[in-house]
């Protein structure tokens, strides 16, 4: 214990008679140290005054009447330069965080640096007061050994990093490195649909389910070879150092395929392919944004998260998976740093665990594949619309009428005298080979074309044969 009492004066009040051999025991223990002893406090202070860089520090007993029998009961308050003890507001404001404590250079909140309440160490407060308790129980004889003191910090709850700047970071990182996907799929499908390729192949026997299902494919395959990339390049980076990394790659596959559903859904709404693409990719960054709502709000426990933003509220933002995606990568990094790591055992931790989202990415494929294929259907086109909003309520839509093959002859051979009878000459019909013959793939019937004008004119006018 630190005394820094050599060869300094000590200035005390009142002039007590019990005062006097406390005194003595106490400057037997500090060497002989000088002390004035004044009859008032006011005195003494003056005393203090007057000679400032000799007065290591002033003692003011008090001794007040008890109650009942008659002795007194004794207080005493030490008194030092402000210069040299702290404030004590100051310090219980420091222990909030001990920083300045556990910053100094034996770490142990004893030393010298920053702790102010180290100074009550090392000014000699604690060795002083110690003196006086010792030297008080010893005038009552009352034998004890001179006591030691030991300063430890109090323990502070586990280390936990603050990854808010990281999981913000890293979030919308991957929103953003997957848009452009979306922005790729969406000008291809508009473009067929401005340059009338996709009416082509329709009329040409092309089904509707292929004609997703092809570009479902393609794109997943391009998808499926950037992610196994991605997680490749995470595992080498150690950026998911403690986790399984299979997560990520389920993560990232779902919410790839959940573009590729949006992308199916937004085209029926534009006409435009540039313009489609950039709309498309834009707002899925933008609508990752949203999750700063969930990310800002928060306040961080030694369990995880207390949450602003409920957790059902979280729930109905991830159908829109650019939020889904965003809040299960925040989680995911969460877990990897603070939890041990993502995987199947931490995968439900949490108020709003990583699974929450992950069923959402599986939700919004369905969800945006179901309302791709009904927009696609009732949306006026350049063709008008195509079936009526309740469409799918009509048993005509899922079981159709088909026509029989007596009836599709008799309207192709309209004005036949037999079955096996062919038209194969006439003044409006091209002569072909014998090999050609019966062997029609489209038959028109009828066909007239008019031009109204002041008079109206034929210009083709078939006739039934």
């Amino acid at each position: 214990m630190i005394s820094p009492y050599n060869k300094q004066l000590l200035v005390v009040a009142p002039s007590h008679i019990d005062v006097k051999p406390v005194m003595r025991i106490i400057s037997g223990k500090l060497q002989n140290i000088n002390y004035t002893i004044y009859p008032t406090k006011e005195l003494a202070e003056e005393a203090y005054e007057q000679d400032r860089d000799n007065v290591a520090a002033g003692i003011i007993f008090s001794y007040l009447p008890s109650e009942g029998n008659g002795s007194s009961v004794l207080s005493y308050a030490i008194r030092m330069s402000c210069e040299s003890s702290p404030d004590t507001g100051t310090i219980f404001r420091q222990a909030l965080d001990q920083g300045g404590c556990r910053g100094d250079d034996n770490k142990q909140g004893s030393g010298t640096g920053d702790c102010l309440v180290n100074m009550y160490l090392q000014n000699g407060f604690v060795y002083l007061q110690t003196i006086i308790d010792w030297a008080l129980m010893q005038n009552e004889n009352i034998t004890v050994p001179f006591m030691d003191v030991n300063v430890q910090l109090m323990p502070k709850n586990k280390y936990t990093p603050d990854l808010t700047y990281l999981q913000t970071v890293a979030s919308i990182y991957f929103v953003m490195a997957y848009s452009f996907f979306i922005n790729f799929l969406t000008i291809n499908l508009v473009a067929e649909k401005e340059k009338k390729i996709r009416e082509g192949m329709f009329m040409m026997g092309l089904r509707n389910s292929v004609f997703w299902l092809s570009w479902s494919a393609v794109y997943f395959l391009i998808i499926l070879l950037v992610t196994v990339l991605v997680v490749i390049l995470a595992s080498v980076g150690k950026f998911f150092q403690h986790s399984n990394i299979f997560l990520l790659f389920v993560m990232l596959m779902l919410y790839g395929l959940s573009i590729i559903a949006l992308a199916f859904l937004l085209t029926p709404f534009f006409s435009k392919a540039r313009t489609a693409g950039s709309i498309a990719s834009f707002s899925t960054i933008v609508i990752s944004l949203l999750y700063l709502a969930v990310s800002q709000t928060r306040t961080t426990t030694p369990n995880g998260y207390q949450y602003a933003v409920p957790p059902s509220a979280q729930w109905v933002m991830c159908l829109l998976s650019p939020i889904a995606l965003a809040l299960a990568m925040d989680q995911g990094i969460f877990l990897d740093i603070a939890k041990g790591g993502m995987n199947f055992d931490t995968i439900s931790l949490g108020d709003f665990p990583l699974q929450a989202p992950l069923i959402m990415l599986v939700v919004d494929i369905i969800l945006y594949f179901l309302l791709a294929i009904y927009l696609d259907h009732v949306i006026p086109g350049e063709y008008g619309v195509r079936y009526k909003p309740w469409y799918f309520l009509q048993c005509s839509y899922w079981f159709p009428q088909k026509s029989s093959l007596g009836e599709r002859t008799q309207l192709v051979r309209s004005g036949a005298h037999d079955d096996n009878e062919d038209i194969v000459s006439g003044p409006d019909i091209e002569p072909v080979t014998h090999d050609m013959h019966n062997k029609r793939a489209l038959r028109i019937i009828n066909i007239t074309k008019e031009f109204k004008s002041k008079e109206t004119v034929t210009a083709v006018k078939g006739t039934l044969q």
